[in-house]
């Protein structure tokens, strides 16, 4: 009950809805929105959530603008894998991938993010980090995602590591 002193109305509604997803249900409500509740984190956290549920990349982009954490800037692994399908379905390059290399390469990543931000690296030949990315989430990573990265391994001439990836 102390957290219910701390949250608005409309968060616990939106959390509720969220949980049961509800996404469609989340986005209208969102929209009936006051500007002020718009803007409280807790809500647009849900929203941006939401709107990676439903792979709505432009209103994700739209709200992301350049947050520090709902670009996933912060190592959290939702914002970071909605951010990087927002910019790879924009066909938009991640700004400084630099940035993100330490939480890529974590092993706390969660792994039901490991594939779309797989994806992201494949689609835009990240062949700095690709090759490490795999190695260290390769038991994540679908087998529909594993194939276009031994096409991508033949692409760039990697062909002993097409191989040995083929062998496996």
């Amino acid at each position: 009950t102390r957290n219910k002193l701390f949250l608005h109305e409309s968060s616990r509604r939106l959390r509720l809805l969220e949980k049961n997803k509800a996404y469609e249900d989340v986005v209208v409500m969102y929209k009936s929105l006051s500007d002020n509740e718009k803007h409280d984190i807790i809500n647009k956290s849900i929203y941006i959530r939401t709107l990676y549920h439903l792979k709505k990349w432009k209103l994700l982009l739209d709200n992301i603008n350049s947050n520090d954490i709902f670009t996933g800037q912060t190592g959290i692994n939702i914002y970071m894998a909605a951010y990087f399908f927002a910019i790879r379905s924009s066909k938009s390059k991640v700004p400084d991938l630099n940035k993100y290399v330490k939480y890529l390469l974590s092993d706390t990543l969660d792994n039901q993010y490991v594939d779309e931000i797989f994806m992201y690296l494949l689609y835009h030949n990240e062949n700095e980090i690709i090759d490490l990315y795999y190695q260290t989430h390769s038991s994540e990573i679908n087998t529909k995602s594993v194939l276009l990265y031994f096409k991508h391994l033949i692409k760039v001439k990697k062909y002993e590591q097409a191989y040995a990836l083929s062998k496996k």
